[in-house]
């Protein structure tokens, strides 16, 4: 794990990144249960993976090559968010300001629990590859509204087993 400065692969000139190294992972651990997690995915590549926990139990363990796969890096590929505005995939492609690297994702994700689910440890790993990159991480004890901005991803099936019930993304543009 390092603080890194942020660079053409995170915020670029916005401060420092959190960077899982290869292989590797960092735990979050919360004092408090939340509904809630949000947080800057930069450079995302298949080789990403996040884990969330009530104590002991594993609520929910995410490769972020299953979110990538629903954004393929194509010029005709949309998603619709939950007003029903349509957004090119490629938009979430490329860093936001310098549009450097444009073969990974740029993307805030938001974890959402649903019912009476929640979490309060957070790991967050770097299979293999380079570094899972991320920053600007949010927690609320309640879960948010989602906002008709937002692309609903459809839910793995273990989101949906675990009561997990909202993966949202913003677009990066």
């Amino acid at each position: 794990m390092a603080i890194q400065d942020n660079n053409q692969y995170g915020g670029y000139q916005q401060g420092r990144q959190l960077a899982v190294d290869n292989p590797g992972s960092v735990t979050l651990t919360l004092d408090t249960p939340v509904k809630y997690f949000g947080f800057y995915f930069t450079a995302g590549d298949a080789n990403n993976k996040i884990d969330l926990y009530d104590g002991p139990t594993a609520v929910l363990t995410f490769s972020t090559g299953s979110l990538i796969s629903l954004l393929p890096n194509h010029p005709t590929s949309k998603v619709t968010a939950v007003n029903g505005t349509q957004y090119f995939t490629k938009d979430y492609y490329g860093q936001p300001v310098s549009g450097q690297n444009a073969s990974e994702a740029y993307a805030y994700l938001h974890l959402i629990a649903t019912g009476t689910s929640s979490f309060n440890r957070i790991v967050l790993s770097e299979l293999t590859g380079a570094i899972f990159g991320n920053d600007n991480h949010s927690v609320r004890t309640t879960a948010p509204a989602v906002p008709g901005t937002l692309v609903v991803v459809p839910e793995p099936a273990s989101l949906a087993w675990l009561g997990l019930g909202v993966l949202t993304l913003r677009r990066r543009r």
